[in-house]
């Protein structure tokens, strides 16, 4: 079967409940969830898996015991596991969230207690300023065994495939075409996909594209775009 692409704002346009989950993807062991921000969250914790925001409209306020912090469209926050937050909006703001559905690996020190909560701006421009290669992604933080990276992309990379995990490209800026043995999809801004493990595919855009992915920390940044050499 064909990966399926997701618009996210398209997604966001049909929510009305707030804070009602909505699943709208699956990554290896990860659930992406999305919902609409209206009001307040009480506080909480999660004790065997860290949490990952992402702002897809409006704004969102994350507090924690030492810090209070808003998050805007295209904004990322991870809160570590252990940590008591809330979370607020005060408009109809639309957020997604990528949490474990199975207790994480703990292989290699990975999982460990994060020393707080990290806020990594991800507006296009910002984020070029640490991207001089195309094509190479740079990790910004790990949710458990997931790496969270971005990568600006410009020409073609080669066919290549993850054997054992998923992988989840989210178009920042930009277009992008993925291809696979059974076809091609053109990805827009806010435009998402999950390629499974084990599909051969390609990454092809004309104009520099801004790309955010997760994948398993196993995967490098480098062969995460087919370059194995």
């Amino acid at each position: 079967m064909a990966p399926d692409k997701l618009n996210l704002l398209q997604l966001a346009d049909g929510l009305t409940r707030p804070f009602l989950l909505q699943q709208i993807a699956r990554l290896d062991y990860f659930a992406i969830y999305m919902y609409l921000a209206r009001g307040v969250v009480n506080i909480h914790r999660h004790i065997l898996y860290d949490e990952l925001f992402y702002v897809v409209r409006g704004s969102l306020r994350i507090e924690t015991d030492d810090k209070d912090m808003i998050m805007h469209e295209s904004d990322l926050a991870l809160v570590p596991k252990g940590i008591e937050h809330t979370s607020s909006s005060l408009h109809d703001s639309v957020v997604l969230i990528a949490q474990a559905q199975a207790e994480p690996e703990r292989k290699n020190g990975h999982g460990s207690t994060h020393p707080g909560l990290h806020i990594i701006k991800a507006d296009p421009h910002e984020v070029a300023r640490g991207l001089t290669q195309t094509f190479f992604s740079v990790e910004f933080f790990q949710v458990d065994e997931m790496a969270v990276r971005a990568a600006w992309c410009q020409g073609v990379v080669g066919r290549h495939r993850h054997d054992d995990h998923d992988e989840l490209l989210l178009v920042l800026g930009g277009q992008l075409e993925v291809a696979t043995d059974i076809g091609t999809l053109a990805l827009g801004t806010n435009e998402m996909i999950i390629i499974p493990h084990g599909r051969v595919h390609q990454l092809r855009t004309l104009e520099q594209t801004l790309l955010l992915s997760m994948v398993h920390s196993d995967i490098s940044p480098s062969e995460q775009m087919g370059y194995t050499g």
